[in-house]
């Protein structure tokens, strides 16, 4: 009985630790109507689209600069006001500018209320997401916003520079295990690709799956070095 009511209380308090981190920031959706390559900052926070549409979670500054690239030329500077526990829902376009058109909670007693653009998960019943994913976690990046991704690190002649391209997605996106093992495929070097194991490890919506990775890595020393992470790694039951 102590250990049931040890384990309630230890599953009590990471809900409410999320909660509350969930609480104290803001998410940003930004549709781009228009038709060309964009890229979004918002302060150095980097989303790329190949669909017109970027997603920055979790973002702790409520008055962000928000700058948007066309062709690598800027096309919009300013900075906008973020609400707590809010996703902002935007648009932008030349034409019409930066424009709001709502702002939706996204915790409802600690529990993740939206799905991966601007629907209410409870609201849906039925309809699981396009793209694999978890309520709590988040949902893997669609495939052709991927593709494109891959794209670009693969354009890079070292790894130093994939490895650049590779932290920005990290911070504003969540992947599959099959995406993070394309990923550790795309650079030359295993330390490099262990490394970016772990710290993709956080953004990956089926952990339950990771283990697989052991065959994205053609050496023991990545093979160990993965299984040695998951052992310490918290459990996703």
């Amino acid at each position: 009985m102590k250990k049931i009511i040890l384990l309630f209380a230890v599953l009590l308090q990471t809900t409410t630790i999320f909660a509350q981190r969930r609480a104290q920031t803001s998410e940003l959706f930004l549709e781009i109507s228009d038709r060309g390559k964009f890229t979004v900052y918002l302060n150095d926070e980097y989303a790329g689209s190949s669909r017109g549409r970027f997603r920055f979670f979790e973002v702790s500054d409520p008055n962000p600069v928000l700058i948007i690239l066309q062709e690598n030329r800027p096309v919009f500077k300013q900075r906008i006001r973020l609400e707590a526990n809010k996703r902002i829902i935007a648009s932008y376009s030349q034409r019409r500018g930066f424009q709001i058109s709502s702002a939706l909670s996204v915790l409802s007693r600690g529990q993740y209320l939206l799905d991966d653009w601007d629907g209410n998960l409870n609201a849906q019943p039925g309809y699981p997401p396009v793209n694999p994913g978890y309520p709590d976690r988040g949902y893997a990046m669609n495939p052709d916003d991927f593709t494109q991704f891959m794209n670009s690190v693969r354009a890079e002649h070292f790894d130093k520079d994939r490895i650049r391209i590779i932290n920005l997605a990290l911070k504003n996106n969540y992947f599959s295990t099959k995406q993070v093992g394309e990923i550790i495929r795309s650079l030359d070097f295993e330390d490099q690709g262990l490394d970016v194991a772990k710290r993709a490890y956080s953004v990956t919506v089926d952990k339950n799956n990771y283990y697989t990775l052991k065959n994205s890595f053609k050496f023991l020393h990545g093979q160990d070095g993965l299984m040695d992470f998951l052992k310490n790694a918290p459990s996703t039951r």
